[in-house]
């Protein structure tokens, strides 16, 4: 009997020891930490960057200018892309209706 006592005494020992060692954990090499934090702040970045140009008017303005540098080079297509579909069309006859202007003076 007693040597039956000894025996799980020594069962729950070796248990107990066994859930007392930690688990141990990969360390993160300073690269993966840094790539993490990089990424981190480009996606805040991007995010604040597309609010100022979706939501404020310094924004708006500076979509305008965009657009209207893009009407005049042959890529005249991308400005839909800042100014909408009908304003770009707009845009685009007001530009053609100033160059036939200029080109009849």
């Amino acid at each position: 009997m007693q040597h039956d006592i000894q025996a799980q005494k020594s069962k729950s020992f070796s248990h107990a020891e066994e859930q007392e060692q930690p688990a141990v954990r990969k360390q993160r090499s300073a690269w993966h930490s840094f790539l993490q934090l990089a990424s981190a702040l480009m996606l805040l970045g991007i995010t604040i960057g597309i609010g100022w140009l979706l939501f404020t008017p310094a924004g708006e303005a500076y979509r305008s200018r965009t657009a209207d540098q893009l009407i005049g080079t042959p890529n005249q297509q991308w400005a839909k892309f800042l100014i909408g579909a009908t304003e770009t069309e707009r845009r685009i006859k007001l530009f053609n209706s100033r160059m036939d202007s200029s080109l009849t003076e």
